[in-house]
């Protein structure tokens, strides 16, 4: 939920991140997808970029709903526990990079993600 809410409220306010394709080759569903940080494009690995963080193609496609799509659906997807993960990192990193900022009420948060159980497989929970 905090991956989302994070990416859908960037894009709302100007700083969508760009991942219709690999914003070098042009290819557009990546095997491989990285997103540069820094950029706020999308990029294969063969094209990588000195701050991209790796996703795998289930994140990429959950990433492309939350910004892209139709905001009463932001939520309608599942992803496993590591893509999650992932997720959460990308967007987190994302935000930091672009507001050029750490947020001490984020590590409030995560102290208290530390305490609770780990998510269930399928669950749209993250970091």
């Amino acid at each position: 939920v905090k991956a989302a809410f994070e990416l859908r409220l960037m894009s709302l306010v100007g700083f969508a991140p760009l991942l219709d394709g690999c914003a070098v080759c042009g290819e557009e569903d990546p095997a491989e997808p990285v997103l540069d940080i820094r950029g706020g494009v999308l990029r294969c690995r063969r094209c990588g970029g000195e701050n991209a963080l790796s996703l795998t193609p289930g994140v990429l496609a959950a990433m492309r709903h939350v910004v892209y799509g139709e905001a009463k659906r932001l939520y309608s997807f599942t992803l496993s526990p590591e893509d999650q993960r992932r997720m959460g990192l990308a967007a987190e990193s994302y935000v930091r990079a672009m507001l050029e900022r750490d947020f001490r009420t984020l590590d409030f948060y995560k102290s208290l993600r530390v305490m609770s159980p780990t998510p269930k497989e399928g669950k749209t929970t993250d970091n």
